[in-house]
């Protein structure tokens, strides 16, 4: 048994040391030159979706009480009569053996969607909860934007 513990332990050493590591900075910047490749990111920060604080950009709602009264006006919105919220939040399909993380970085909007299997989800929860900094091993689809986790670590 300690055997395939240690022997589980180098493999995952051995395929972090083989993926290029970059920063989340650099991932956003240069998403698609990272396609089929995997890669590691070194202070990776996002929760999974529904099992956490997710952070959703929106605007606030003020709706002009006209409106309200009279129903919706079939003229343009003006200065101070605002419609409806407009959200950032990323639609991903559900992969089953999967959740979503939502990776937050500025322009991770432009990254598409990254999966984690769900039996990596507790050991991704438990480094978050310690305060260490993660890092996690992605393969990217920038074609399709499917980024897959298959690695998670602390650093």
């Amino acid at each position: 048994m300690k055997k395939n513990i240690f022997l589980v332990a180098i493999m995952a050493f051995v395929g972090f040391a083989n993926a290029q590591m970059v920063k989340p900075t650099e991932l956003v910047a240069n998403y698609s030159s990272f396609n089929g490749q995997t890669i590691s990111v070194a202070d990776f920060t996002g929760s999974i979706r529904g099992m956490g604080a997710i952070s959703v950009d929106a605007t606030p709602v003020k709706l002009n009480t006209t409106n309200v009264l009279n129903g919706p006006s079939s003229k343009a919105p003006t200065k101070g009569s605002n419609t409806l919220p407009s959200s950032k939040a990323k639609f991903c399909k559900i992969l089953k053996g999967y959740k979503i993380v939502d990776f937050t970085a500025s322009g991770s909007e432009n990254c598409g969607c990254f999966y984690i299997p769900t039996n990596m989800v507790t050991k991704f929860q438990d480094i978050q909860k310690l305060g260490a900094k993660l890092m996690v091993r992605v393969s990217v689809d920038s074609k399709y934007k499917v980024n897959k986790i298959t690695g998670v670590d602390s650093l």
